[in-house]
């Protein structure tokens, strides 16, 4: 076990190129050696570790929520996902190719889902700064505008052409902002994603759940988006869950939540998680795992 430890705790820096090191640095920050170097850190990282690559597919969510039945009300997450034995589709209309559609939404990528997990964070508070925040979203959402535009316009699929009408346009448009409704009664614009957190339910926090290869048959959806996206048309029980990740002032009471109910599920921080991954090839991180 000591081995072990000091195998997968040696400093990024000391095996990686400069040139990977850099972009690592640009895109996540800077190694943070308050974390790095805390013996908790050093001998939790080969369980992250292992929990990680049991990790198949990622569901971003955040501790609260406006109850989509009545928004003068607030769901806690937690407990839903609890009495609920897991995770369960809900309405989704994000792929237009297949309309309205019972679906949870997971990832292949975890910086993919942390991104909709960080929007539950209360406004102002963000895991990067606003640069970092822009970036990543730039990588997820461009590549998707230029998908669809070669569906519509060299492709001609009848599914993407739709969207060139701007009646169907702009009700998708009006569909879809609803995405924000979840954690916000103010509504967003496409500035505030780059900035962090938009919620305005007081106390609210990002919470990040692994899940395990072969807790759901990923339904067919849009070329668009089904590199960086899976859904799945079926509930996800908490069996399957591999972890969750939320802040690290938060660990603790989603421990005492959890075992409250008797349930055994591994919690960590997600800056830790946010920190193992900056020992990852770019590409991987971006993209997941291939």
């Amino acid at each position: 076990m000591i081995n072990r430890v000091t195998e997968v705790s040696i400093h990024p820096d000391q095996r990686r190129s400069l040139i990977e090191r850099t972009k690592i640095s640009i895109l996540l920050g800077k190694s943070n050696k308050s974390i790095i170097d805390r013996p908790e850190y050093k001998t939790t990282l080969p369980t992250i570790q292992d929990t990680y690559e049991k990790a198949w597919a990622w569901h971003g969510t955040g501790r609260f929520q406006y109850d989509p039945k009545d928004r003068n009300q607030i769901r806690d997450v937690l407990s839903t996902i609890i009495a609920e034995s897991g995770l369960v589709p809900h309405t989704d209309v994000l792929d237009f190719t297949k309309g309205e559609m019972q679906s949870v939404s997971t990832s292949p990528v975890r910086l993919h889902s942390l991104m909709y997990a960080q929007c539950h964070f209360e406004k102002g508070k963000s895991f990067f700064s606003h640069t970092q925040n822009g970036l990543i979203w730039a990588h997820y959402l461009a590549p998707m505008a230029y998908r669809a535009s070669i569906e519509a316009l060299i492709n001609r699929n009848p599914d993407y052409l739709k969207m060139l009408d701007r009646d169907t346009r702009e009700a998708f448009g009006k569909a879809a902002s609803k995405f924000h409704d979840k954690y916000t009664k103010s509504g967003a614009n496409k500035y505030d994603m780059p900035k962090g957190g938009i919620s305005d339910i007081q106390g609210n926090y990002p919470m990040l759940i692994g899940i395990r290869q072969g807790s759901f048959q990923p339904t067919e959806i849009a070329r668009l988006i089904d590199k960086h996206e899976m859904r799945s048309p079926t509930p996800i029980s908490i069996e399957n869950l591999t972890h969750i990740e939320v802040p690290e002032d938060k660990v603790s009471e989603v421990i005492g939540i959890l075992q409250t109910h008797g349930i055994s599920i591994p919690v960590y921080p997600i800056e830790w998680g946010t920190e193992y991954t900056k020992t990852h090839p770019l590409k991987t991180v971006l993209d997941g795992k291939k």
